[in-house]
């Protein structure tokens, strides 16, 4: 319950930022890619912002696709509100193409990583592989993996969502799927994740009529490792479009670790498969 009480009113503080943002972003032009929610479910709802990220500078190569560095650390900008650096000590390919998004805190501030993929996805299954213990991160902390399209603001951005925290309350659940808007009832489902190792798959079959997302134990998908599974087929199943696959670590509500402590998590791969 307590978990229930926290998340809504961070939204509303977040969505207070969020149309602030707004109204600066009409004066300077069109971002890009870089459009925000004005009526975000969460932080990594609104976690591309016009006014307060810039194009990622910096492109690296993962999982057979190219992916921007989002590089704003001059003011913050949601998810959060966050800085957010393209420092290779933020974000890197290791020695086995794996990619490394830490938060660290450099000159009195935290910086958080976030990536997007230049590709545009539509429907297909979205799959993420981890190599770290996202069910022990610390309470404060956010790992997300989820589609935007920047050009679709009638169908909530195109936004489906794996996320990974906390919120800021130490016995909250850990982890939860949503298909935007959050607020409708129905589109968001949360639980516990618990694993034994650092591998872990996560991912979304997004379809006309269907959003299934899965995770499991271990680098593959099968019975035996399965953790939590959910199917939503309501009505706020975005059509297809000019969406991209993100991938982000941030803080809640901008707070440092509760421990005081950077904070790293392994991509080990990202796959897409079209739909049939």
């Amino acid at each position: 319950m307590i978990a229930v009480m926290f998340r809504p009113f961070a939204r509303l503080a977040v969505a207070g930022f969020v149309l602030g943002a707004l109204a600066c972003s009409s004066l300077i032009g069109a971002g890009g890619a870089q459009g925000r929610n004005s009526a975000p479910s969460r932080a990594t709802a609104i976690a591309i912002s016009a006014n307060a990220r810039k194009e990622g500078s910096r492109t690296i190569r993962f999982s057979g696709y190219a992916w921007r560095v989002r590089n704003n650390t001059i003011s913050r900008g949601g998810p959060g509100p966050n800085y957010f650096s393209s420092r290779r000590e933020n974000v890197w390919l290791d020695g086995r193409d794996r990619l490394h998004l830490r938060a660290v805190k450099r000159g009195g501030r935290w910086y958080c990583a976030e990536i997007f993929s230049s590709k545009s996805f539509g429907y297909g299954t979205y799959t993420f592989t981890l190599a770290s213990r996202v069910d022990r991160l610390d309470k404060n902390a956010v790992l997300g993996l989820f589609t935007w399209d920047d050009a679709a603001p009638a169908y909530a951005y195109r936004e489906i969502d794996i996320e990974f925290s906390r919120w800021g309350e130490r016995r909250a659940r850990n982890a939860q799927y949503v298909v935007q808007p959050w607020q409708h009832s129905g589109n968001e489902h949360r639980f516990n994740l618990a694993l034994s190792s650092v591998f872990s798959v996560h991912s979304f079959q997004w379809s006309a009529k269907r959003v299934l997302f899965s995770s499991s134990r271990g680098r593959t998908t099968t019975p035996t490792g399965a953790l939590q599974t959910w199917a939503y087929s309501g009505a706020d199943i975005p059509p297809a479009g000019t969406g991209h696959a993100r991938i982000n670590l941030w803080l809640v509500d901008g707070k440092p670790p509760a421990n005081g402590r950077s904070f790293e998590i392994v991509v080990e791969a990202f796959h897409f498969t079209p739909e049939a």
